[in-house]
């Protein structure tokens, strides 16, 4: 069975005795199992009618006599094994005989990430278990899954906004919907998620890029702002580019500073600035770790070090990382 027919038969009211959910997409697997759950494990009975056994520490007599419990206060007991293919061989068989004659009051869910349908043991699960294939969405199914997803929390997503996710993190489900839930949240009261909106979150949170450089600049963490620019280089992002960024990234804490002086609340701030409200706070806390004579001293090597790439034959790797190196030293900064 496809996932997608699965989730026909769980809005059907088609409840089997026994899942097998395999599959390389761990993300549908973990929302398969959510639903079977929200059905019948209320947050009241949880620790009385769910069992949750891993496949590398259990006793198959031990998963079998679970599911053969009668569940207390109601209609079903749910019983979950994990990492299945790591069980031992007899103890797959313990199973498998259970699932010819599952008890009707309980659901034995079987998980596992992949399974070989050569081997007699999983030939026997496709005769008594419902078998739930989870594999990687295809790219023309993934617009279809997002934009459901998001309509089921209230708001809407363009294709182009999707198409430029899958761009930027693949196919992941569970990449794109971690990215997704940000968007719904940085969105805030719009009720449509666009392009602008991924590509300003999603810029600051997959990899590492030019706003992780900011961030890292900020809060003067030299390692990891050396980290971030070697990556950055390694990927292709353009020296110059880099320096650029970052000058207007100064500039901007300069100017915070200046609307600071002139008693303008952070509202104000970043409204004068363009500043999104959902960035707001950490950038006026980074232009206060700077002060305006430090600013000022950092303007100069950003334009020493663009001066460098553009004229010189210096190593444009050695001329970025001695800029960082000057942009945190403490005295110049300070």
């Amino acid at each position: 069975m496809k996932y997608q027919d699965f989730i026909k038969s769980i809005i059907a009211g088609k409840i089997a005795p026994v899942y097998f959910f395999y599959g390389e997409e761990s993300y549908l697997i973990e929302e398969g199992v959510d639903k079977i759950q929200s059905k019948f494990v209320t947050p009241g009975s949880v620790n009385f009618n769910r069992d949750i056994f891993y496949g590398d520490d259990s006793d198959a007599s031990q998963i079998v006599n679970t599911a053969l419990s009668i569940p207390m206060l109601a209609e079903r007991r749910v019983v979950i094994v994990r990492n299945f293919s790591r069980i031992s061989q007899g103890g797959k068989e313990r199973i498998l005989k259970y699932s010819r004659h599952p008890s009707p009051q309980s659901i034995l869910i079987l998980i596992s990430s992949t399974v070989d349908f050569r081997k007699k043991i999983y030939i026997g699960f496709k005769e008594t278990a419902q078998l739930v294939e989870c594999r990687p969405l295809y790219d023309n199914q993934v617009p279809v899954y997002l934009q459901h997803y998001t309509r089921d929390r209230g708001k809407t997503i363009r294709i182009d906004a999707i198409k430029l996710l899958q761009a930027k993190l693949g196919n992941s489900l569970r990449d794109l919907i971690n990215e997704t839930e940000k968007l719904i949240h940085f969105v805030r009261d719009k009720n449509e998620i666009s392009v602008d909106d991924v590509e300003q979150l999603v810029g600051i949170s997959r990899n590492y890029n030019i706003f992780q450089l900011w961030d890292a600049l900020g809060t003067k963490e030299l390692s990891k702002s050396l980290l971030i620019l070697r990556q950055m280089l390694e990927t292709g992002e353009s020296p110059v580019f880099i320096v650029s960024s970052l000058t207007n990234y100064f500039l901007r804490l300069w100017r915070i500073q200046e609307l600071k002086r002139k008693n303008v609340n952070d509202n104000g701030i970043g409204k004068v600035l363009h500043i999104h409200p959902y960035f707001l706070t950490s950038i006026i806390q980074q232009a206060k770790s700077y002060s305006g004579q430090g600013i000022k001293n950092i303007m100069e090597l950003l334009l020493t070090a663009d001066t460098q790439l553009k004229t010189s034959y210096q190593i444009p790797k050695i001329v970025l990382e001695l800029l960082i190196f000057r942009i945190l030293n403490k005295k110049q900064a300070a």
